[in-house]
C-alpha cells in the first residue's frame, strides 16, 4: 500500500474506530500472537500519522496500553516455547 491509500484508508473515522476496537480486543486476549500483536501496532501507528485529529488521544491511550501489555505476551510467548520444545 502506498502512503496516499493509507492515509485514505485511515482517514475513515469509522475504520479506525473498528481498528481500535480490534486492538483492545487483541490484547486482552491470552490467545493473540506474536504476530498479530505486531500487525496491531502497526496498525496503531499508521493510525496515529493518518487518523483524524480528534482520534489521537484515543490512539494514544491504546498505544500505551498495549506497550504495556506486551510484556505480558512477551513472558506468555516465551513460556509456551518452552513447553512446545
Amino acid at each position: 500500500m502506498s502512503d496516499n491509500s493509507l492515509q485514505k484508508l485511515y482517514a475513515d473515522i469509522d475504520y479506525c474506530k473498528q481498528e481500535l476496537m480490534q486492538a483492545r480486543k487483541l490484547f486482552g486476549l491470552k490467545t493473540t500472537t506474536e504476530k498479530q500483536y505486531d500487525a496491531m501496532e502497526a496498525s496503531l501507528g499508521y493510525m496515529l500519522l493518518f487518523a483524524p485529529e480528534k482520534l489521537v488521544t484515543i490512539i494514544h491511550a491504546t498505544l500505551l496500553e498495549s506497550t504495556s501489555r506486551k510484556y505480558y505476551f512477551m513472558l506468555l510467548w516465551a513460556s509456551a516455547e518452552r513447553y512446545v520444545a
